[in-house]
């Protein structure tokens, strides 16, 4: 039944008249308000579930219980803490134990995978299913922790310590213990935040999948395959004898000094994709930067370029600064001829 307004001459008022149609093109508000011109005892939640359900999802909540109840969330972040902050007091007692620093980033791929799973599918409302985004997050999450975790694995099984830890301990000397406890503490904290990158985008409420899902599934896949691309050229380049003592520069590895770490960093900019809404109908989304951003930092100013450079400073001495020279050190970018002035990397 369609409300509408007829103008009535004598009275000089707008008057409603009944006409038989479908209410299912109203949108709530409108509904509402016929309602009660008619003075019918319909309450407003009845009347928004007769409106199309897109209308309503375009004005998403901004409030927390747009992602769960906010004491789920806050008991279930608490406990994501406390669960990567004892993964990587774990790892800690068997580098000690083994003298093998790799199984620490290992355990750190692994735990900031299953931090992230966790966060991407545990139920926060009684009665909560997995979304189609929900899942999708996970799966593109596990992924890139299953295939990097299992490459670090390997190397380590194979080799010694890892130089970078190597150099820590013996600049820590007797304090080194203690000290790479606390260290591997703050990267605990690195892999909480991580997942609640990857939280705020499988939390996102707006109808899926989209485009911008789908732009996020590419975005994971060229990183993961990028970065397996890298490591498996360094390994081949690493494996054949007649390159011993030199600097590896095939392939991508050709265009940056660390092609592996900037697929990585590509790769996490999947989840600000999907989590990012420009019309401000999700604001927790863009909180899913942190994950980038994280990333960024500890692989060019922490635990990844600084180090590894000073040891192959250190083992490669001239061959790697010629090599400095003419390749970028992050962004793959074409070699540097021998007369072309130098750029930023």
């Amino acid at each position: 039944m369609l409300c509408t307004l007829s103008y009535d001459g004598i009275g000089d008022r707008w008057r409603p008249c009944l006409k038989f149609c479908d209410i299912s093109s109203f949108d709530a508000a409108t509904a509402v308000e016929a309602a009660r011109i008619l003075r019918l005892d319909l309450p407003p939640a009845a009347v928004a579930a007769h409106a199309p359900q897109q209308r309503i999802s375009a004005n998403a909540d901004i409030s927390p219980s747009a992602i769960g109840s906010l004491p789920m969330i806050v008991v279930t972040l608490c406990l994501m803490v406390v669960g990567v902050s004892l993964a990587m007091v774990a790892a800690w007692f068997i580098a000690q134990k083994t003298g093998k620093s790799g199984f620490v980033d290992t355990i750190w791929t692994f735990g900031t995978g299953i931090a992230g799973i966790v966060l991407a599918l545990v139920p926060l409302e009684a009665g909560d299913s997995p979304s189609f985004r929900q899942g999708l997050v996970a799966i593109l999450l596990g992924v890139w922790s299953l295939r990097l975790g299992l490459h670090i694995l390997r190397r380590t099984l194979k080799g010694g310590d890892d130089p970078r830890y190597a150099k820590l301990k013996q600049d820590w000397g007797r304090n080194a213990s203690s000290r790479m406890f606390w260290f591997l503490q703050i990267q605990a904290l690195t892999m909480a935040l991580l997942a609640i990158s990857v939280f705020v985008a499988a939390r996102n409420p707006r109808p899926s999948p989209d485009w911008r899902d789908w732009l996020g599934v590419a975005i994971v896949a060229i990183g993961v395959f990028g970065e397996a691309l890298s490591d498996e050229q360094l390994r081949r380049f690493a494996a054949d004898p007649r390159h011993k003592g030199q600097v590896c520069d095939v392939g991508l590895w050709s265009w940056s000094r660390h092609p592996n770490y900037f697929f990585e960093f590509f790769g996490w900019l999947a989840y600000p994709v999907m989590a990012i809404s420009l019309t401000a109908a999700y604001p927790w989304g863009w909180l899913a930067l942190i994950g980038p951003a994280i990333i960024y930092w500890l692989l060019v100013y922490a635990s990844g370029i600084p180090p590894l450079e000073d040891y192959m400073l250190r083992s490669r001495g001239q061959a790697f600064r010629d090599y400095q020279a003419r390749t970028s050190a992050f962004l793959p970018l074409p070699p540097r001829s021998r007369t072309t002035p130098d750029r930023p990397a």
